[in-house]
């Protein structure tokens, strides 16, 4: 053989080592293994938790401190706290009458505008000047005023308020809520309606007149007119005035027991032995507090609604109490 041969098989045999002499067999069943494992690639990192994001199935944590705070009407029961100045104004209405006011002004004002109270039949200023007093002392400036062309044959609502423009005219062109009791509630009617600066009318145990139609004036005032009634009674004429405020589709509440002198403040001895006397402070609270909200309310403020609102927690306790009824 030829060396050169010879070499060349050494060196093969020697470079692929010795062949098996054992064979492998093939499972088909078997997994297959990657090529090559370690270029697998890792799975990404998942990122960490953020601490305002909710992961699935976890109960949201509760919101605290975004919750709304609950609304609290203002009390208006008793006297309030703000310091109290008044003036006596004089106007002349017509040449045989002229105008006698009291005008309470607080030393802090909650809302811009004020409150005229008129007297009913056969009454005066006298026995609503404890009205001024109680919404000055809330901040709200409030006019106690007499009545022109009022005598004890009755009250004249259309020339009464005729002069209770003129009254407003010259006060100025502020927001006014008319307040007139018994007959006076009449003349709030007249006056409403025709003054542009009226923005609320409630009636205080409304009496009609004996002669006239207001419905139209009530209509007119739809949507600024309510009314607080007592019990039915001669001095109310049996809640005469309820079916013309009913024509302004107005607010209305009866306070339980009320006689007619309980709408007075000071009332006096001269209704109170007329008119069935009284049913004491319990009424007498419930009217302060519906007929002083509802004027802060028509002069703008919100909270003082929830004593009118059907739909509020502060109307439904009242109602429950049984001091006040829902008059439709």
């Amino acid at each position: 053989m030829n060396i050169r041969l010879l070499v060349a098989l050494a060196f093969t045999t020697s470079a692929c080592g010795p062949v098996p002499t054992t064979p492998v067999a093939f499972d088909p069943a078997a997994p297959v293994t990657p090529v090559d494992a370690g270029t697998q690639q890792p799975e990404p990192p998942q990122p960490a938790p953020d601490a305002g994001t909710r992961e699935v199935g976890q109960p949201a944590e509760p919101d605290v401190g975004n919750e709304p705070e609950p609304v609290e009407a203002p009390d208006y029961a008793d006297r309030g706290q703000v310091a109290v100045e008044s003036e006596q104004l004089q106007v002349r209405a017509t040449e045989q009458c002229t105008m006698t006011a009291v005008r309470f002004r607080p030393a802090t004002s909650v809302v811009r505008g004020y409150a005229l109270f008129l007297h009913g039949f056969s009454r005066g200023r006298s026995q609503f000047l404890g009205w001024g007093e109680h919404l000055a002392s809330h901040g709200i400036e409030a006019v106690v005023s007499d009545l022109c062309h009022a005598s004890v044959a009755g009250v004249d609502p259309f020339a009464g308020g005729a002069a209770i423009d003129i009254l407003i005219d010259s006060i100025g062109d502020a927001p006014v809520v008319i307040v007139g009791h018994s007959a006076g509630s009449m003349a709030a009617l007249v006056a409403g309606a025709e003054s542009g600066t009226t923005v609320g009318v409630l009636g205080l145990d409304p009496v009609a007149p004996r002669e006239g139609n207001l419905n139209d004036q009530a209509v007119a005032l739809e949507g600024m007119l309510a009314a607080l009634v007592g019990a039915p009674s001669q001095c109310n004429s049996s809640n005469s005035g309820v079916e013309i405020y009913r024509e302004g589709s107005a607010d209305m509440f009866t306070i339980t027991g009320a006689t007619h002198c309980d709408f007075e403040a000071p009332t006096n001895f001269i209704c109170t032995a007329t008119c069935g006397g009284s049913a004491g402070e319990g009424a007498q609270s419930a009217i302060r507090q519906l007929a002083t909200a509802y004027v802060a309310w028509k002069l703008g403020l919100d909270d003082a609604a929830l004593w009118w609102d059907e739909e509020s927690d502060v109307l439904s306790q009242l109602l429950n109490s049984g001091q006040v009824e829902q008059l439709r």
